[in-house]
């Protein structure tokens, strides 16, 4: 592993000059045992394990006097010599890891040190110890500001080596690191491949290959990358086609377009754009795995997700789309598959707000526009899909439930109408312990099943004793036990 020059900051002190002062103290007699080697080598004399162990320290001293004098060379010759006599000679062991580290082999270093560790004790041990951190925590350093800068194919060597020489804390600490880069990695890899093909002039090849990372891959560097080089050509540019009224005017207004398998994103604020890419496909895929719906795709038109990007402005355009609700961050327009948010919410709309919305969009467009869906079923299945955390919903039922206030199965499930303001937030929390309940104790196919009927125009039915004995197959008195059983079991798991 070829790594260049990145030790030296990492070495505020020296410790390779510190052991040797510490475990080479017979100074003055050094150079007489490298005679006394010598003259026994020429007379053919043998050489004890003793004198052995003795002669290898001799010309491990000699080693480390000579690479103070600039003499890489020689240094590297006389710690051979001391290793070929005692291989297991845990400070000639150190002395030649330390050497390593400084050239910056550390495939070598790691390998000395490691030796030295074990069949050393004490000090040698722990000084080897030290040095392994040492290198293992500067190289995950630099693959850390590798990745600031984008380099993340390089930071990925770094952290390979790591995860694959090291044990323990710093191993799992790269192998977090490079799960965490992975899709930067491979889109960097997919563009590096794409340039190479523009450079032998199959331009087709290409054009596949950066689509696929800017809708593969949306939110990585190399898709920004990617986007460049097509906006160079006419031919190679994925336009965003204005088939809607506001993306004209976004148009007209010159925002950004980020595209996606199934989305298009139009926005002003980069780095929100991209975190919201990797949300909405997840809960894309999410949602679609719920409904039990195959090879679902949007390619064909692409739902758009417009990010503004302050609150005054998004406020305006409310009022204009005659759109009143002042609490809320964002909004859907299903027919149009048109998403609106407000970015200046931050987590909010993304953990929150978007994903309810989408799942909203993609529910209604399963089931059809004339279709009802129930609406425990439609919020429960959107309050789902959040990725905020659920212990309040579920504190808020658990609570009910034993106060004996809550909503009974049979009345949340006959609601056609939302609730007053005052009880909608505990009818939605309700209804997302309802639907979870179904998935994660009957299955998805169960909950598939359900929604499928609604499609079919049997939304009306819904009501506790059908979906009990239909889908379920329980009794609803079971049912019921077992919904307030798993919601004291969910708060438990949750709160952990």
């Amino acid at each position: 592993m070829d790594l260049k020059r990145i030790a030296k900051r990492y070495l505020k002190e020296d410790p390779l000059d510190e052991f040797v002062r510490d475990n080479l103290k017979r100074t003055s007699g050094y150079s007489q045992d490298i005679s006394e080697y010598l003259a026994k080598v020429r007379s053919r004399q043998r050489i004890s394990d003793s004198d052995r162990l003795r002669y290898s320290n001799a010309y491990a001293y000699q080693a480390w006097l000579t690479y103070g004098k600039n003499d890489t060379q020689g240094a590297f010759r006389s710690i051979s010599r001391a290793l070929k006599l005692a291989p297991k000679n845990p400070v000639a062991l150190f002395i030649a890891g330390g050497f390593s580290e400084r050239s910056c082999n550390y495939s070598f270093a790691v390998g000395y040190y490691f030796n030295a560790s074990r069949v050393g004790e004490g000090s040698v041990r722990d000084s080897s110890e030290k040095r392994l951190d040492a290198i293992a925590s500067g190289l995950i350093e630099e693959a850390t500001n590798l990745a600031k800068s984008h380099q993340f194919i390089e930071a990925d060597k770094r952290l390979a080596f790591v995860s694959e020489r090291f044990a323990g804390s710093r191993r799992a600490e790269a192998l977090k690191l490079r799960k965490e880069y992975r899709d930067e990695i491979v889109a960097m890899q997919m563009l590096q491949k794409a340039q190479q093909l523009l450079s032998m002039r199959r331009r087709g090849d290409a054009q596949r290959l950066l689509k696929q990372i800017t809708q593969n891959y949306s939110w990585t560097r190399a898709a920004e990358e990617a986007q460049k080089i097509l906006r160079k050509s006419d031919t190679l540019y994925v336009r965003a086609k204005a088939d809607s009224t506001f993306a004209e005017i976004a148009a007209k207004q010159k925002w950004k377009v980020l595209e996606t398998e199934n989305f298009l994103i139009y926005y002003r604020n980069n780095d929100f754009a991209k975190e919201a890419a990797k949300i909405i496909e997840m809960v894309f895929r999410r949602t679609v795995a719920d409904l039990d719906l195959k090879n679902v795709r949007w390619k064909t038109k692409k739902c758009k997700i417009f990010l503004f990007d302050d609150n005054d402005t998004w406020s305006k355009f409310k009022k204009l789309s005659r759109f009143h609700g002042e609490w809320a961050a964002a909004f859907a327009s299903p027919t149009s598959r048109e998403i609106f948010g407000n970015a200046a919410e931050g987590k909010r709309l993304l953990h929150r707000t978007l994903p309810h919305e989408l799942t909203h969009l993609i529910h209604h467009e399963y089931a059809g526009e004339r279709t009802a869906i129930p609406i425990w079923l439609s919020e429960g299945l959107a309050m789902h899909q959040q990725f905020d955390s659920k212990l309040a919903y579920y504190l808020n039922v658990h609570s009910a439930i034993y106060a004996n206030q809550h909503l009974s199965l049979e009345l949340l499930l006959s609601y056609t109408n939302y609730p007053s303001a005052g009880k909608i937030g505990y009818f939605y929390a309700e209804s997302l312990t309802f639907v979870e309940f179904i998935i994660k104790t009957y299955g998805r196919d169960a909950f598939a099943k359900i929604n499928r009927d609604v499609k079919h125009g049997k939304g009306k039915d819904m009501d506790l004793k059908r979906i009990a004995k239909r889908y379920l197959k329980e009794d609803p008195q079971a049912v019921d036990r077992k919904w307030k059983r798993f919601i004291a079991a969910r708060v438990e798991t949750l709160r952990k």
